[in-house]
């Protein structure tokens, strides 16, 4: 146990979960299992909050299955169950995030405590999403060496910029 990755590869960290259940969450959507893709869809979203981006992208896949051409054979009441469905499952998503703000806010009395928190850290979210890499490729190019010296979150701001642009 003196060895460091021995602390680092017994911490649990979320990302797994979260890469799991979003996959899953797809792929359940893809193949017009809404509820299955909603309750993964809602550990994801209760996993990492960001998790609720993939709202929209969900939204798409639920109304171009729900909207497509009727097929041969398809009643009126099957195709109004499926959109039923469709809609619960979209509900499930946004429940996982919803059930993440009750428990913290059961722990502190506030219900989004965890955005609180973000700004504690000097972590500001919102604005145009390109503005942070503009910043960040600034900072880099005329004091790069000042930059990831002084700045507390210079490293994770680089890295997360280099993936962003890798996208």
């Amino acid at each position: 146990a003196v060895f460091p990755f021995a602390f680092f590869y017994g911490v649990v960290y979320t990302e797994a979960v979260f890469l799991a259940a979003t996959v899953s969450c797809f792929y359940l959507f893809r193949t017009r299992r809404w509820i299955a893709g909603g309750l993964c869809g809602a550990v994801a979203t209760a996993t990492r909050v960001n998790g609720i981006m993939m709202f929209p992208a969900l939204a798409w896949l639920a109304w171009s299955a729900v909207t497509r051409p009727s097929e041969a054979g398809e009643t009126p009441g099957a195709r109004s169950a499926e959109k039923r469905r469709a809609a619960v499952g979209l509900l499930l998503v946004g429940a996982g995030i919803g059930a993440y703000s009750m428990y913290i806010w059961r722990l502190t009395g506030h219900p989004f405590e965890w955005a609180a928190t973000l700004q504690r850290w000097g972590y500001y979210p919102g604005g145009a999403p390109w503005i942070p890499l503009v910043r960040l490729g600034r900072a880099l190019v005329t004091r790069p060496i000042v930059y990831i010296a002084t700045e507390t979150t210079a490293p994770y701001d680089a890295l997360n910029g280099l993936a962003a642009l890798t996208v």
